[in-house]
């Protein structure tokens, strides 16, 4: 009897320290979880505004990149349209500098009864001394057609034509040969006939003159018209040299063109005229 009387409080205080240690460790155990769960966010916070940051800078740069995308486009059609335009007003420019030319030629040659085509020069082949003009064989352009400029000077004839362009053969050209007279100071005096042929240099020079006529520096070289490819009177150059031996039956002379094909625009095609 006494035995179960010293037992039950020893009992009683176990069952109380099994409690008290239960409750200890479930109070630990919830500090250790706030504790953590403060540890953790006050590490992990930093990260994520960072990677808040980084995200709106992120959608700031897409943003940006689509408004200057946006931006650039805009600005490309402008610059297109802008091109377009400027195209437009050349072309109108070009035909009327043609226009303006065309009335000048028909003004110079109004005593000669020619017909003119106004064209635009689109190449220079200074290799074969040709040039390309901007109308063919549907404009009624034909092979060995004269060409001139604006103030009557020659370039070449017509050599090979196209639907919509035409090849020039500059009296430049080895291979070209035009009869020309050439003019003196005194009017009296009869035109000295001779030949003009070309350097393939963009130059030309007189030969077959006789030896006997007296060639000034400065005379004004013209088309005979005596082959009866160019009309006559229609301008070539001015003799710079005389080349003259007293052995030779024939006389030469360095000639300056009067066409400048470097600077030439706007040319006319004779058609037709009075032969």
């Amino acid at each position: 009897m006494n035995l179960s009387v010293r037992k039950q409080p020893l009992v009683w205080r176990k069952a109380f320290l099994t409690i008290a240690i239960l409750g200890v460790l479930i109070f630990a155990l919830n500090a250790g979880q706030l504790f953590i769960r403060n540890s953790f966010y006050a590490i992990s916070r930093p990260l994520s505004d960072s990677f808040s940051n980084v995200g709106r800078l992120s959608f700031a740069s897409v943003s940006s990149s689509v408004n200057f995308a946006s931006v650039g486009q805009e600005n490309s059609n402008l610059k297109q349209e802008n091109e377009r335009l400027l195209s437009q007003v050349a072309a109108l420019q070009s035909q009327i500098q043609q226009n303006q030319a065309e009335r000048l030629v028909l003004q110079a040659t109004q005593n000669d009864p020619v017909t003119l085509a106004a064209t635009g020069v689109i190449g220079i082949d200074l290799v074969n001394q040709l040039i390309t003009i901007s109308k063919g064989s549907s404009d009624g352009i034909a092979v060995n057609m004269p060409v001139i400029n604006s103030q009557k000077a020659v370039f070449g004839k017509i050599i090979a034509v196209y639907a919509h362009t035409t090849k020039v053969q500059l009296i430049s050209a080895k291979k070209s040969v035009v009869d020309v007279k050439i003019l003196q100071d005194n009017l009296e005096n009869a035109p000295i006939n001779g030949v003009l042929k070309g350097d393939g240099n963009l130059g030309v020079y007189l030969d077959l003159v006789s030896s006997d006529a007296v060639l000034t520096e400065g005379d004004v070289l013209l088309t005979s018209g005596l082959e009866g490819t160019f009309p006559k009177d229609l301008l070539i150059g001015k003799i710079s040299a005389v080349n003259k031996n007293d052995v030779k039956a024939f006389q030469t002379a360095s000639v300056k063109p009067f066409f400048d094909v470097k600077n030439a625009d706007t040319v006319f095609v004779i058609t037709s005229y009075k032969k």
